[in-house]
């Protein structure tokens, strides 16, 4: 199977279409975004207002203050309205206390607000305030008033993963035109068996993909001097049964639906509607609840739950698990009686 997968790669490494369409249309993208995304390392003006006035809403404010992307001003709730109301700030924080902590975030546009947003909860964190609850949970304690704009680094990671679901068009194509020259008709007189055979030409896809993912990694420690990732154990987890389902799908997808033709509009009608609900089309706070509770059922959404635990692989469990269970379903479903397939 191993010889089957080296020479598919070969091959598919050799097509340009996949060179470009797989490799390359990703790092163009970013490139793009980062061109777009430039004016964000502009310094953030941002004014505080202290209600709760305690050490601990005295360190967080320090703690903001060291941010060099971060210009700090503490003002009262009055004059911080004010400054919003004439732009002379971008974002407003109001730290009052009611049963607990809480942070309001008062008008910032989209990229101010995951900024800042993601700079408390690692403070948060670090004081422990938040105790067990989960990354994804924590960010209940600031709330979302109103922003607006989008940014080119805040969707990378959303783009990168439905992307990798767009790339089972490469596949089925792929496969079909192997149908369409009968290669596949006569590769079952070989004497590989079905699932050799299948299992080489996936593993082969795999790779690619898989060289997809570490290559926008790359690229993003080159543009946005950080990884995409916090925790490559925990990405490569994460996405590993993740590729796995979208073979599946793919091959689904070619198997149920004959014509080549046809299969790219399946291939949106899934990614499309499963990318919306999951909250890598938009960032979560501004879906609406409607959507929001059926994005369990997205694929998608496990990879950004998994991915949002940063460093801790045991937190991620969880959504390994699930997209494992999908990834076995779908490429079960679709590995049956493949002979069949070969011969049709």
């Amino acid at each position: 199977m191993l010889n089957i997968a080296l020479v598919n790669l070969k091959k598919m490494l050799k097509d340009v279409k996949a060179v470009i369409g797989i490799l390359l249309a990703p790092v163009i993208i970013m490139f793009l975004l980062s061109f777009l995304n430039g004016s964000s390392n502009a310094v953030v003006e941002i004014g505080i207002t202290d209600k709760l006035k305690s050490e601990k809403s005295e360190y967080i404010i320090n703690e903001l203050r060291n941010d060099s992307t971060m210009n700090i001003t503490i003002l009262n709730e009055e004059d911080l309205k004010k400054k919003l109301k004439d732009k002379k700030i971008t974002l407003g924080i109001i730290i009052s206390q009611e049963k607990e902590e809480k942070f309001t975030l008062l008008k910032a546009d989209l990229n101010s607000y995951m900024l800042v947003k993601s700079k408390l909860n690692n403070i948060l964190r670090e004081l422990k305030l938040l105790g067990e609850i989960p990354k994804n949970a924590s960010t209940d304690r600031i709330e979302y008033i109103n922003h607006h704009k989008s940014s080119g680094k805040i969707f990378v990671v959303g783009f990168l993963i439905n992307f990798m679901m767009f790339s089972m068009i490469y596949m089925i194509n792929e496969l079909s035109e192997l149908k369409k020259s009968n290669i596949l008709k006569r590769s079952c007189t070989c004497p590989y068996s079905s699932f050799q055979l299948l299992g080489g030409k996936l593993l082969a896809m795999f790779v690619l993909i898989f060289m997809q993912l570490v290559i926008v990694n790359i690229m993003g420690l080159l543009l946005f001097k950080e990884l995409i990732f916090e925790n490559i154990i925990v990405a490569t987890s994460v996405f590993i049964p993740f590729i796995l389902l979208i073979l599946g799908i793919g091959l689904l997808v070619i198997r149920v639906f004959k014509s080549p033709d046809l299969s790219p509009v399946i291939v949106n009608l899934i990614v499309l509607p499963t990318g919306l609900i999951s909250g890598t089309f938009m960032p979560k706070e501004l879906m609406p609840e409607f959507l929001s509770k059926y994005s369990f059922i997205a694929p998608q959404y496990w990879v950004v739950k998994g991915l949002e635990q940063g460093q801790d692989l045991m937190k991620a469990f969880p959504s390994v698990i699930i997209l494992a269970i999908m990834a076995l379903c779908f490429l079960a479903a679709s590995s049956y009686n493949f002979k069949s397939f070969l011969r049709e």
